[in-house]
């Protein structure tokens, strides 16, 4: 493969379009009109947000599967429990209180702890960045939650926040909150494209 054929795929996988012109090539537009240093500072804060949601604080509750992990080396949850468990009688509340345990490797805690639903996962483990973002953007997989509802769940949620105060023994995401509130924001406010 060339290196401009290659850079074509990249552009379009970016949400460029190209324009006939003169002589057999072509013009790069990028999405929404927006200019390229605009594109590239969206890519950029996305980068910067891929970076938090593929971090265990917040991957370990968006397993591939129905069994949540734990630990910043991800593994299996302790006593076998499910996004099931809470139709058994065992919810995430029973353990998951409204504040995180005072011990070294106590169980976190805020109010209203929960997985996704199983109907909308919001699988983050495993995923390419590129599979992510594309992934936020399929209202099948969202919930048919905007992007400006996800930058809403980032700043509010009480989960988003326990993130970055997670008790003792527990790395802390890459960037602050207010980091990645503001990340998300640019990245949403320059067209959300996926690299």
């Amino acid at each position: 493969m060339t290196r401009s054929f290659a850079l074509l795929l990249t552009l379009a996988a970016a949400g460029a379009t190209f324009v006939p012109i003169s002589r057999g090539r072509a013009q790069v537009r990028s999405p929404a009109g927006a200019s390229g240093g605009a594109q590239a500072s969206a890519l950029e804060a996305w980068g910067e947000v891929y970076r938090v949601l593929s971090s265990p604080r917040c991957a370990n509750c968006h397993p591939a599967g129905d069994a949540p992990l734990q630990g910043d080396v991800p593994r299996p949850h302790a006593m076998a429990i499910t996004r099931r468990s809470p139709a058994v009688g065992l919810s995430c509340g029973a353990c998951h209180r409204e504040r995180n345990a005072e011990l070294l490797g106590g169980p976190p805690g805020v109010p209203g702890w929960r997985m996704p639903p199983a109907d909308v996962p919001m699988i983050f483990t495993g995923r390419s960045s590129r599979e992510l973002c594309m992934q936020l953007h399929d209202p099948k997989a969202t919930g048919g939650r905007s992007l400006q509802a996800l930058v809403h769940h980032l700043e509010s949620d009480e989960l988003v926040h326990w993130a970055f105060a997670p008790g003792p023994g527990r790395t802390l995401p890459p960037i602050s909150h207010r980091a990645l509130v503001a990340a998300a924001e640019r990245w949403v406010a320059g067209g959300a494209p996926c690299p």
